[in-house]
């Protein structure tokens, strides 16, 4: 797996596939997610299920669940984890708002590749 991180057995890769519906954009943002973060597979699959319920409770708040395909909402919660992380590390590195300009730039081009909130 892509995600240079020892400590991923066969059984958390599968439960990170199934969790992510075998979607090779979401698996390459997990992915990047992990290897960048040096994450466990568990924590981070973890994380991902504990965003993606407050994603689901976003969207009920909204009247949106049922557009909410599962394929989207994987892709979705994969990109918000990488936002928050790119977020942060502008905070933490002093990068002021450029990095996460880029990404709500890319939002707006193209809000179906890169979903936002």
């Amino acid at each position: 797996m892509r995600t240079e991180v020892a400590g991923g057995d066969d059984k958390e890769i599968g439960e990170l596939v199934r969790e992510l519906g075998g979607l090779p954009l979401a698996l390459d943002q997990a992915a990047a997610h992990i290897r960048c973060r040096h994450l466990p597979i568990k924590e981070y699959v973890k994380k991902y299920r504990e965003r993606r319920l407050l994603l689901l409770k976003m969207n009920k708040a909204r009247n949106l669940v049922e557009n909410t395909s599962r394929e989207r909402l994987a892709i979705h919660t994969t990109w918000l984890l990488n936002f928050e992380h790119i977020s942060q590390i502008s905070k933490d590195m002093d990068l002021g708002e450029t990095p996460t300009l880029v990404m709500q730039v890319l939002h707006f081009l193209v809000p179906t590749i890169f979903p936002m909130k």
